[in-house]
């Protein structure tokens, strides 16, 4: 996998695009650690999705065995006041899109492979075994060149 620095991926982005060559991005909140690669390097590097019909990765049979999982997601108190803090620089006309995360402590005897085997969303993510992502809608759209 080719190691960039980051002024450099936007570059590599926009020359793919291009050339009209499938790749994957994958870019860290502080964009300090960006993954760009050709689709079909996605599994020899470790990364597994299935976005929509469009997957590297066969589902494992998921086991239907009971399983452990604990979450410890933020008081109601720390959301409601970020809640708030977003709904107020939305109506000042500061963003049109918000997406609202934190981090969440969870517990499992679920190994990630498992737990993305399991995820019934249309669009997910392994990554080298480091972590999982998964979610029911696209966050991007492009239809007619828009």
């Amino acid at each position: 996998m080719e190691t960039l620095l980051c002024k450099d991926y936007v570059s590599k982005m926009n020359q793919w695009g291009k050339a009209r060559k499938p790749f994957i991005f994958i870019l860290d909140f502080e964009l300090k650690n960006p993954v760009i690669l050709p689709l079909d390097e996605a599994a020899e590097n470790g990364i597994y999705f299935t976005f929509n019909n469009l997957k590297n990765a066969d589902i494992h049979e998921a086991d239907k065995s009971e399983f452990t999982f604990r979450k410890f997601p933020v008081s109601y108190e720390v959301f409601k006041r970020s809640f708030d803090q977003v709904l107020t620089e939305i109506k000042l006309g500061n963003s049109f899109l918000t997406n609202l995360t934190f981090p969440t402590t969870i517990e499992t005897d679920l190994t990630l492979r498992e737990i993305f085997d399991r995820s019934e969303a249309p669009y997910k993510l392994l990554f080298k075994n480091q972590f999982v992502v998964f979610s029911p809608e696209l966050f991007i759209t492009k239809k007619k060149k828009k």
